[in-house]
Order: structure tokens, then C-alpha cells, then sequence
């Protein structure tokens, strides 16, 4: 969905370090970028309780759906996407 304006940003706790994201990324070969929540703010913020955690978001910064389900995630976003 990257060219209808999709950004996937995935976000790690603190526990782990710069060095081992960039590793795990290019283990994964994830296709998107990672960040460290390094305070524990985001996790707040998001109010996770559980790895991982799906939030989608808006373009305009409104949160559209937090906690889907990694295998209802594909459908989730593309619903969005259509609108």
C-alpha cells in the first residue's frame, strides 16, 4: 500500500539497543523502518499489552484501530486504504 501513501513504522521497547534493531531489521528483512521507545512513552501512549502490537494510523494523526489482531491486520489496512 506504499504508493496510496502507507508508512509502516514498527516501534521496539527499550530493552533493546540501536545496534540489535538495525540487526534484527536486516535479519527480518523487514521492508519498513523501526524505532526504540526508549522511555516507554509510545507503549504508553498506545496503551500496549502485548507484542506485537498493530496500531493504525491516520495521515492526519487520528488513531483508526489499535490492537488488531496480526492476522486480520492485511484486511484492516486495506479496508482503510479504499476509503
Amino acid at each position: 500500500y506504499a504508493p496510496q501513501g502507507l508508512l509502516v513504522l514498527g516501534i521496539a521497547d527499550g530493552s533493546i539497543g540501536e545496534k540489535s534493531l538495525a540487526d534484527l531489521a536486516a535479519e527480518l528483512k523487514l521492508g519498513f523502518a523501526i524505532a526504540r521507545d526508549s522511555n516507554g512513552q509510545a507503549i504508553k501512549d498506545y496503551k500496549v499489552d502485548a507484542l506485537p502490537w498493530y496500531v493504525l494510523i491516520g495521515p492526519d494523526g487520528t488513531v483508526l484501530g489499535s490492537g488488531v489482531p496480526a492476522d486480520q491486520l492485511e484486511n484492516a489496512v486495506g479496508a482503510l486504504m479504499v476509503k
